[in-house]
């Protein structure tokens, strides 16, 4: 009769967690555990994942931890696995779950269609196109020659980056000098409807350049080809 009923109260508490994005406290202390109120999976930089839990970003390596208990456990293509009290699941790039929304079992993302953009250069024969940082729309400069996207202090200032708090500061070299920036990470930005995760930009204090640089850590995870006069950006 005792291991039946430890049966069923076993069974409960594993369907409650099933149900619930909520840490549970398998020894009961008295500190209530904290609550998940929403996990999204944004997508990885290299080794990197970023995650957010609760509207709180984190950028996890392999087997490094979040505070509220998720595990990074593995890295794949499209896909992450994360453990959490001992149960590990995988979550594709773009997941997102909220507290009270039905339980569902992550899957692979389904097939989308790849985007693509084809841009006419400008009478001097620059490219630019527009597209989004976060969920502000701007206008990127495509630059070969950059090895990363690059702004001035005053596009931070109007995307809501606090580069000085947030980021590193270093030496770069420009077209014409070496300049100090700052590093920082973006989370997402989109080329066109293109969307790449955390993406390392550098921030340069004053007006220059005029316009954000779209460099080479964005454009190699494209595939780019001249059609004629034209640029073709498509989506890998």
């Amino acid at each position: 009769m005792a291991k039946n009923l430890s049966l069923r109260l076993h069974s409960l508490r594993v369907s409650f967690i099933a149900s619930h994005l909520v840490l549970m406290n398998p020894c009961f202390a008295d500190t209530p555990p904290p609550k998940i109120d929403n996990l999204s999976i944004i997508g990885t930089t290299e080794d990197t994942a970023v995650i957010t839990i609760n509207d709180k970003t984190y950028y996890l390596r392999e087997n490094e931890q979040t505070p509220e208990g998720f595990k990074l456990t593995k890295i794949e293509e499209t896909q992450l696995e994360l453990e959490f009290e001992q149960h590990r699941s995988t979550y594709p790039f773009g997941f997102s779950s909220r507290l009270n929304a039905p339980a569902t079992v992550p899957v692979a993302a389904p097939p989308v269609q790849k985007q693509e953009i084809s841009i006419v250069p400008d009478a001097q024969g620059s490219y630019f196109v527009r597209g989004y940082i976060g969920n502000n729309s701007v206008r990127f400069l495509v630059d070969t020659g950059a090895t990363s996207v690059a702004m001035n202090s005053q596009h931070a200032a109007q995307l809501g980056i606090n580069y000085r708090q947030q980021g590193t500061k270093r030496l770069v070299s420009t077209a014409s000098d070496v300049v100090t920036a700052y590093s920082v990470t973006i989370p997402q930005l989109r080329v066109g409807e293109i969307p790449i995760y955390a993406v390392n930009a550098f921030v340069i204090e004053g007006k220059q350049p005029d316009t954000i640089l779209l460099g080479m850590n964005v454009l190699r995870q494209l595939e780019m080809e001249h059609q004629g006069s034209l640029l073709v950006l498509k989506q890998r």
